[in-house]
């Protein structure tokens, strides 16, 4: 469950710059700020089955897909809707300058890369440090080609998550004393898609 100490750090962090910074442009972080703790949440609540639980194993493979579903899906919705949400329905194409427009077909796109992320940074979260270090590099990444697309409220996000990330891993150097769980895993897997997804 070591995944809630930088979970809790950006969610603070992240709330502090949108409050203080961000006033008019900031609302759209609460999306990725929501799916971060949310994701959390569900990974927080399977790591404390995998430990206190009467059978050790954590949720079920069925509850934690359902669960991340819905997160998901409601993400996906928030991204779609142009009047509550945030309108992107596009994605960006290699070699071809103008988006490429998804209509309704975005729902579906994005909750399935939100739940496909959320899965794989999990199961790379194996080896001392690895999911750390490789969402780390992503972030950062993702939060450049924000500053290029002007997103300044998703280049502080971005790097608040990278930095947290960077701290986790120089305190917990291998060998590891504090594993990130599902609890960091899955909140850290299903944000970065969506803010992929808000990067087009």
């Amino acid at each position: 469950m070591g995944g809630l100490l930088f979970t809790f750090t950006i969610a603070l962090l992240t709330a502090g710059f949108s409050v203080t910074l961000y006033r008019d442009a900031g609302h759209s972080i609460l999306l990725p700020l929501a799916v971060l703790v949310t994701s959390s949440v569900v990974g927080g609540y399977d790591d404390r089955l995998s430990l206190v639980g009467s059978r050790g194993g954590g949720l079920s493979g069925r509850a934690k897909f359902l669960l991340l579903g819905v997160i998901g899906l409601v993400a996906a919705l928030v991204l779609r809707d142009p009047e509550f949400g945030l309108g992107i329905n596009f994605v960006f194409t290699p070699g071809v300058r103008a988006p490429l427009s998804l209509g309704w077909l975005i729902v579906p796109l994005a909750t399935l890369a939100i739940m496909g992320s959320a899965h794989a940074v999990n199961l790379t979260d194996g080896l001392d440090g690895l999911a750390g270090h490789t969402a780390a590099v992503a972030y950062a990444a993702f939060g450049i080609i924000a500053y290029l697309q002007a997103q300044i409220y998703l280049v502080t996000f971005c790097f608040t998550v990278a930095g947290a990330l960077l701290a986790f891993l120089w305190f917990n150097a291998y060998p590891a004393e504090i594993i990130m769980g599902d609890a960091g895993a899955l909140g850290l897997g299903a944000t970065l898609a969506v803010v992929a997804l808000m990067l087009g």
